[in-house]
C-alpha cells in the first residue's frame, strides 16, 4: 500500500522519523515522497516498509526497519533508479545509496548520496584553441 506523505496518518515511528528529518531540511516537497508499506509477504523476507522519493529523473528509495532482534538500532537501506532508460537501452540503471542504522549520520550521508545523484554537471573552463589578435597597424 502506498501513501504520499502529505496525506499520510498514524505513520509508523520508524517511518516518521526518516519523513520527519526529510521534511527539517526542506529538502523534499511532501508531494514527491511516498510511503510504502510491507505486506504480510513482504515482511517474511524483512521487516523493511519504503520511503520513496521522486524526482524528475528518479527514484530514492529508502527502506527502513524498525527495532527488532536483527537491527536493534532500526536500519535504513537506499537505492537509486532512473525513471527512463538511457538512449539505445531498454532497461533502467539503479545503484545502491548508503545504508546503515537508523538515525541522523546515516540520513544525512544518505541525503549527501541523493543530493549528489541530482546535481548537474558542471561544465569545466574551456580554454580557445586560438586567440585572434586585433591587427596592428597605421592608424587610419
Amino acid at each position: 500500500m502506498a501513501t504520499r506523505l502529505c496525506e499520510a496518518k498514524n505513520v509508523p515511528e520508524h517511518i516518521r522519523y526518516v519523513t520527519d528529518f526529510l521534511e527539517h531540511g526542506k529538502y523534499f516537497d511532501t508531494d514527491m515522497v511516498e510511503i510504502c508499506y510491507a505486506d504480510e509477504e513482504e515482511k517474511r523476507k524483512g521487516p523493511f516498509d519504503r520511503v520513496r522519493i521522486y524526482t524528475e529523473k528518479r527514484v530514492y528509495t529508502i527502506c527502513v526497519s524498525g527495532v527488532d532482534a536483527k537491527h536493534p538500532r532500526g536500519a535504513v537501506i537506499g537505492f537509486m533508479a532512473n525513471r527512463a532508460p538511457r538512449p539505445g537501452e531498454t532497461w533502467t540503471r539503479g545503484s545502491d545509496i548508503r545504508d546503515g542504522s537508523l538515525d541522523k549520520d546515516t540520513l544525512s550521508k544518505l541525503l549527501l548520496d541523493i543530493l549528489s545523484c541530482e546535481m548537474l554537471p558542471v561544465k569545466p573552463d574551456i580554454q580557445p584553441i586560438a586567440v585572434e589578435e586585433a591587427p596592428t597597424g597605421p592608424a587610419l
